[in-house]
This record gives structure tokens, C-alpha cells and sequence, in this order.
């Protein structure tokens, strides 16, 4: 048998000596004696034990030695298996596993003969704790603490030569996961370290993490690694409005484009969840007002602009304001514009039981003559109210209809009321003027 504390290899440099010597004494014409089995004083073998699992092979190597200590080359060595129920050997060493037990395989050579103690069991198995680990960190966040596996053997003989084969990354980022066993024989831990600092994009990373074992059941084994990267906290430079500013609609209607907002965080990445409060100004309203940003960092409402609470422009819409805000956020605006329509604001101004002082003028509810006052007065030359409309002539437009009650003007026209400066109806008439008496 083997001395434990003698080098094999050492024995094999010392047995090529010797054959390399006998090699010039050939080709220096000497004597070359024949070496036999009767040489052998000493038979080792490469185990004093050795494990085999059941269907498996091992093999065992034989080193004939002779007085020196040199190793004997090209030396016949027998073999045999002290229970053949146990564990075969053939003749050239390679043991293998028949069923559980423990049995002796010698090899002999002339009179010299070693043993080697085999154990035949089942195959040792690789058997993780969890087949798969999660962390979890928020972009540019401090990295998440370790977590651990427990590696075990489930099988018979001894689960040895743990190691961690290969870490392989999906897309979008790699090398951000340690792995290191404590032992390579079971049981053992597996410690999985992840290092995310360089990781900004909000995602789901992943990495599939190999391990194996020498002749194990179940290696490789596999381990999935994910990495779920959450938005950062929300940045107020990266709070804007996408969509639904500066609209104008007719008073007391809802704004045709949805005024949206995106929220994102310092990596521009959106952020989902937050809450955002929606506030109008004046007499118009929303609805929600509080709503919370959707998987795009995107929050909406429905915003109905009212000319009720506001003041006048010079255009004749009423400018309102809608807020958006999210704590520890500078605050967004958006701006929108009510307007009159003829057929809801102007027309029911002058009722029909008008229409015997007045005639047809006015009481027709006609767009077209109420915006060409001149052509039912005979081609007067006086102001009128012009389709074209806007700011130019909308002042004389508006005096006209705002005549001194008791007054004749040009064709006897005079408003159907006695109103004077802010009377709404007044107000009215002139903001759709000013706004180019849209008929609609």
C-alpha cells in the first residue's frame, strides 16, 4: 500500500530513471538484464480506500516497486474483487459498483500484494436549499445584503468537489452577483453577494448560477439569480406635463386632450405608484383630483374649464389653472381657456317675446345677422359685429350694442335690456366678440 506521506508521482519520476538509464546502456552496446516479476519487492496501490457508486467505475492504479524504492514498469499485476456481489475490478484496476456494501479489491504480483477498502452506495445527489434568489434595491441604492443557500447530499456516498461551475447573465447587466462556497463537501453554503451600484435602469435582471460535484447525481445543478431594480425616489426635475396644456373649449366643458403628467426619478427612470393631487382654479373642477402614476410614471384627469371665477382676457376667453402636485415636488400648472358659443351663451340673451319692438333683427337667433348688423339697417355706415371677429373693431362692435337705454340708434336697434358696464349679459356678448363671435 501507498506510504500516505510519499509523493506517487515521485515514485513514477524515480521509475523513469531507471528506465532511462537501462535505454543508454542499450545504445551503448552493454548488457541489459531482464527485469521480471521476481524483482518486485513492493506493490502499492493509488487508494487505501476508494468510493464507487452502484452502475459506476473508479479506477485504481498499481505501482510495483523493487528493493530500491524504483518503480518497476510494464509488470503484469492481478486483480480480484474479495465479493463480486459488491464491487467487479478487471484486470486493468477499473473497479465497479454492484450493490451497497463494502468489500476488498487486491492486486497481487509475484509474492507482493496490496488492498484498497471499497464502498459501493448509491450516487451522491446535489440538493439545494432553493432554486432560486431574489433581491431587490432601488436605482442608484445601497447594495442588498447576502443571501445564502444550503447545499446537502441526498444521496448515498460522499457528496465532494463542490464548486460553482458558471454565472450565466441575461440582458441588460452582468457581473452583479458573487458567489462563494464555504466547503466542497457537503453539506456546504452557497453565499450570493449582489453588487448593483452601477445598475441605474429600472428592470428585472437575471442570471443563472451552475454548480457541480465529482460523479453527483443532479450536476450540474442550477440556480436562478433575479434582480429587481426599482425606480428612485422621484426628482422634481424630471416631474413635467406630457400632454393636455393650453386647450380652450366652451365654458362648462370638459378640455378634448386629458392633462397628463410624467414623473420620473434622477436616472430618468418613470416612477409607478406615486399620488398625485389635480386642483383647479375658479369655477372649473376635475375629476379625480387625486390619481397615482401608472407602470409609465403617468397620472391623468378630466378637467371641465369654467369662465365662472375668472377674469376677461383680451382674446374674451377666461384663463384658468389647473395644478398638479406630488409631495416633496415643485408643483406643475397647466393653463386652459374658457370661451361662450353663440347657440349656448349669446342667442338665449334676447328672448323671443322681443320680437314684435324689435322685428327680425336680433330676433331671428340667426348667427349671420347678428354678426352683419349693417345689413339689416339698409347698408348703414355704422359698427357692426364682424365673422372675422378678434380684437380689431370689437370695441366699436360692443358699443353698439351697449346703446344709452332710450335711445334711437340707426334702424331704432337698441339692446333688449337696459344694461349697463358688467351687467353678465353684457359680459357675455362682449367676451364671444372679443373672441371672434365664433358660431358655434
Amino acid at each position: 500500500m501507498l506510504d500516505p506521506n510519499r509523493d506517487p508521482k515521485g515514485i513514477m519520476r524515480g521509475g523513469l530513471a531507471v528506465m532511462s538509464c537501462a535505454m543508454v546502456i542499450v545504445a551503448c552496446g552493454e548488457t541489459l538484464t531482464q527485469v521480471s516479476e521476481d524483482d518486485v519487492v513492493e506493490l502499492r496501490l493509488s487508494a487505501d480506500s476508494a468510493e464507487v457508486a452502484i452502475g459506476r467505475e473508479v479506477q485504481i492504479r498499481a505501482y510495483p516497486l523493487d528493493a530500491r524504492g524504483a518503480l518497476l514498469v510494464g509488470q503484469q499485476v492481478s486483480w480480484q474483487s474479495a465479493d463480486a456481489l459488491i464491487a467487479t475490478v478487471d484486470d486493468a484496476g477499473a473497479v465497479t459498483g454492484v450493490a451497497t456494501g463494502m468489500t476488498e479489491v487486491i492486486a497481487h504480483i509475484g509474492t507482493a500484494s496490496d488492498t484498497t477498502f471499497v464502498t459501493v452506495d448509491l450516487a451522491p445527489v446535489i440538493t439545494l436549499s432553493s432554486d432560486s434568489v431574489g433581491f431587490d434595491v432601488a436605482a442608484g441604492g445601497a447594495d442588498p445584503a447576502p443571501e445564502s443557500v444550503d447545499i446537502t447530499n441526498t444521496g448515498g456516498l460522499t457528496l465532494a468537489g463542490l464548486r460553482v461551475d458558471s454565472i450565466v447573465y441575461g440582458p441588460g447587466a452582468s457581473d452583479w452577483v458573487a458567489a462563494d462556497l464555504d466547503s466542497p463537501v457537503a453539506p456546504s453554503v452557497l453565499e450570493l453577494t449582489p453588487v448593483t451600484s452601477g445598475i441605474t435602469a429600472a428592470a428585472t435582471y437575471s442570471a443563472s448560477l451552475w454548480l457541480s460535484a465529482t460523479s453527483a447525481d443532479g450536476s450540474p445543478a442550477g440556480l436562478i439569480v433575479t434582480l429587481e431594480v426599482a425606480p428612485g425616489p422621484p426628482s422634481s426635475d424630471a416631474f413635467q406635463i406630457v400632454a393636455g396644456d393650453n386647450q380652450t373649449v366652451v365654458t362648462g366643458s370638459v378640455v378634448t386632450t386629458a392633462p397628463t403628467i410624467l414623473l420620473r426619478d434622477a436616472f430618468d427612470n418613470p416612477v409607478p405608484g406615486a399620488t398625485i393631487t389635480f386642483s383647479a382654479s375658479g369655477g372649473g373642477s376635475v375629476d379625480p383630483s387625486l390619481m397615482v402614476t401608472d407602470a409609465n410614471g403617468q397620472a391623468s384627469t378630466s378637467w371641465t374649464l369654467s369662465a365662472t371665477g375668472h377674469t376677461m382676457g383680451t382674446s374674451g376667453t377666461f384663463q384658468n389653472t389647473l395644478t398638479a402636485s406630488a409631495t416633496g415636488l415643485t408643483p406643475l400648472q397647466f393653463v386652459g381657456h374658457a370661451r361662450y358659443s353663440f347657440a349656448t351663451h349669446v342667442s338665449p340673451i334676447f328672448p323671443a317675446s322681443c320680437s314684435g319692438c324689435h322685428g327680425n333683427f336680433v330676433f331671428s337667433l340667426s348667427h349671420a345677422t347678428l354678426v352683419d348688423v349693417a345689413s339689416n339697417c339698409g347698408g348703414a355706415a355704422f359698427p357692426r359685429v364682424s365673422s372675422a371677429g378678434g380684437n380689431a373693431g370689437a370695441n366699436a362692435s360692443i358699443l353698439l350694442l351697449h346703446l344709452v337705454p332710450g335711445a334711437t340708434p340707426p334702424c331704432g336697434f337698441q339692446h333688449p335690456e337696459p344694461w349697463t358696464s358688467g351687467d353678465p349679459n353684457l359680459v357675455t356678448l362682449e367676451a364671444w366678440i372679443r373672441n371672434g363671435a365664433p358660431n358655434n
